[in-house]
């Protein structure tokens, strides 16, 4: 269910919204955040975009 705006866009797009671009994954170390990416890009024949928290903060803040 939850990556059914990747596979099926055009519900949004007919109800006149832009579905989401994509998901951002957080919790603690070890849970499975990057296997769990790794399997839905695999799937989904998408590429993975990976960032810290620091990266994104000194984008903004520099």
């Amino acid at each position: 269910r939850r990556i059914y705006f990747v596979l099926r866009p055009e519900g949004f797009i007919q109800n006149g919204k832009t579905p989401p671009r994509g998901f951002l994954l957080h919790g603690p170390p070890g849970v499975g955040k990057s296997l769990l990416a790794q399997a839905l890009a695999g799937e989904l024949k998408l590429p993975i975009l990976k960032t810290t928290s620091t990266e994104l903060v000194s984008g903004i803040s520099g």
